[in-house]
């Protein structure tokens, strides 16, 4: 069982409580953080100072406790970037936890850091934004239901028959694909149960990346593997075909 960590999803407006210049104080050094939110809810901004250069893309979510926090990656030319989740910790006051990625593209949680940062303006200087109008990065979705990986994000259900002393039983089963790269198998619960249930605490979790139509999966220091091929269909449902044997599932979206 994967580990069940705080559930996320997509904020439909974008908030603008994130939009400013932030002072983060990272490993030692003093570096600058400017964010700005969209109307849709993606955010984009950098990272940079001491030797470092980072243009961050994420979205706006609400956790599970009703507060508003920003998730997403950070990415530089040649460079393995890694994953982010920026937070209100206090008045003015706001944590960055940032999560490198090794060379194989996957997040090393093992070596996340928090860190704490302080907003200096709710603006942000238009030459210090990268350029263009970018949008929401690989792995992060700008609304459910979007094309490619953008409507990956958010917690799926499917349904298992099996026989138990020749009875039929009927199980839901439950996963979220999190907008940080982080998948989570939720576990399963009985059709009576109106909730996903919350997971094993003690779990695993591994990171997810779509590309070509396939849904790929990779654990710490493992490389990539294809689990499945994706499609999201007009009606909003996730279709995974899985490579090996040919099954198809049909996954609805719960939030």
């Amino acid at each position: 069982m994967l580990a069940a960590l705080p559930l996320l999803v997509p904020v439909p407006l974008g908030a603008q409580d994130f939009t400013g210049t932030y002072r983060v104080s990272y490993a030692g050094s003093a570096l600058t953080l400017v964010l700005e939110a969209q109307p849709d809810g993606s955010v984009r901004g950098r990272l940079f100072g001491s030797g470092m250069d980072l243009v961050a893309l994420g979205m706006e979510a609400v956790d599970d406790a009703g507060r508003f926090v920003v998730q997403g990656t950070l990415s530089a030319p040649g460079a393995p970037g890694g994953v982010f989740e920026f937070s209100r910790t206090g008045e003015d006051q706001f944590g960055f936890l940032l999560v490198p990625k090794g060379r194989d593209g996957v997040p090393r949680r093992s070596e996340a850091h928090l860190a704490p940062a302080t907003r200096l303006s709710d603006s942000v200087a238009r030459s210090l934004l990268p350029p263009g109008n970018v949008g929401a990065a690989s792995n992060v979705a700008a609304r459910p239901g979007g094309s490619g990986s953008r409507g990956l994000v958010g917690v799926w259900r499917t349904r298992a028959e099996s026989e138990t002393s020749g009875a039929r039983v009927v199980t839901r089963i439950y996963m979220e694909l999190r907008a940080d790269g982080v998948l989570l198998d939720l576990g399963v619960a009985s059709p009576a149960s109106g909730t996903p249930p919350r997971g094993d605490p003690g779990g695993d979790q591994v990171a997810w990346r779509a590309r070509g139509g396939h849904l790929e999966i990779a654990s710490e220091g493992s490389p990539w593997v294809t689990l499945a091929q994706y499609e999201v269909t007009p009606l909003g449902e996730l279709v995974l075909v899985f490579p090996r044997t040919a099954e198809r599932q049909v996954w609805s979206r719960v939030r």
